[in-house]
Protein backbone atom coordinates (compact mmCIF):
# COMPACT_ATOMS: atom_id res chain seq x y z
CA UNK A 1 0.00 0.00 0.00
CA UNK A 2 1.28 3.19 -1.05
CA UNK A 3 1.63 6.41 1.17
CA UNK A 4 -0.81 9.40 0.57
CA UNK A 5 0.47 12.43 1.15
CA UNK A 6 -2.19 15.41 0.84
CA UNK A 7 -1.71 18.43 -1.60
CA UNK A 8 0.11 21.17 0.13
CA UNK A 9 -0.77 24.92 -0.39
CA UNK A 10 2.27 25.76 -2.29
CA UNK A 11 1.83 22.28 -4.73
CA UNK A 12 -2.19 24.16 -4.89
CA UNK A 13 -0.27 27.51 -5.65
CA UNK A 14 2.19 25.59 -7.98
CA UNK A 15 -0.68 24.26 -9.76
CA UNK A 16 -2.69 27.18 -10.10
CA UNK A 17 0.22 29.34 -11.90
CA UNK A 18 0.56 26.14 -14.23
CA UNK A 19 -2.93 25.93 -15.37
CA UNK A 20 -3.01 29.68 -15.84
CA UNK A 21 -0.01 29.29 -18.26
CA UNK A 22 -2.16 26.24 -20.10
CA UNK A 23 0.10 23.73 -19.05
CA UNK A 24 -1.58 19.88 -19.56
CA UNK A 25 -2.64 18.19 -16.64
CA UNK A 26 -0.43 15.30 -17.42
CA UNK A 27 2.44 18.02 -17.55
CA UNK A 28 1.20 19.47 -13.75
CA UNK A 29 1.34 15.95 -12.36
CA UNK A 30 4.66 15.80 -14.00
CA UNK A 31 6.33 18.52 -12.19
CA UNK A 32 4.56 18.42 -8.98
CA UNK A 33 5.51 14.78 -8.98
CA UNK A 34 1.82 13.57 -8.71
CA UNK A 35 -0.24 11.14 -10.26
CA UNK A 36 -2.20 12.65 -12.85
CA UNK A 37 -5.75 11.85 -11.34
CA UNK A 38 -4.56 13.25 -8.09
CA UNK A 39 -4.64 16.56 -10.30
CA UNK A 40 -8.00 15.79 -11.78
CA UNK A 41 -9.25 15.08 -8.48
CA UNK A 42 -8.00 18.72 -7.12
CA UNK A 43 -9.68 20.10 -9.95
CA UNK A 44 -12.91 19.12 -9.82
CA UNK A 45 -13.40 18.91 -5.76
CA UNK A 46 -11.65 22.16 -4.91
CA UNK A 47 -12.79 24.32 -8.20
CA UNK A 48 -14.35 27.37 -6.56
CA UNK A 49 -17.66 27.31 -8.52
CA UNK A 50 -17.82 27.89 -12.43
CA UNK A 51 -14.65 29.79 -12.16
CA UNK A 52 -11.06 28.82 -12.86
CA UNK A 53 -9.06 26.56 -10.01
CA UNK A 54 -7.78 28.98 -7.76
CA UNK A 55 -5.20 27.84 -4.96
CA UNK A 56 -6.32 29.86 -1.91
CA UNK A 57 -9.96 28.78 -1.96
CA UNK A 58 -9.56 25.05 -3.19
CA UNK A 59 -7.21 24.91 -0.35
CA UNK A 60 -10.17 26.38 2.08
CA UNK A 61 -12.48 24.23 0.50
CA UNK A 62 -9.91 20.89 0.77
CA UNK A 63 -9.63 22.14 4.99
CA UNK A 64 -13.39 22.41 5.10
CA UNK A 65 -13.88 19.12 4.07
CA UNK A 66 -10.53 17.58 5.72
CA UNK A 67 -12.36 19.06 9.41
CA UNK A 68 -16.17 17.78 8.63
CA UNK A 69 -14.46 14.35 8.18
CA UNK A 70 -12.70 13.52 11.34
CA UNK A 71 -14.52 11.90 14.37
CA UNK A 72 -15.77 14.21 16.92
Amino acid sequence: MSCYHHLTTFDRARMETMTHLGMSLRQIAKNLGRSPSTISRERRRNANGKTSYQSEKAHEIAQRRRKASKPK
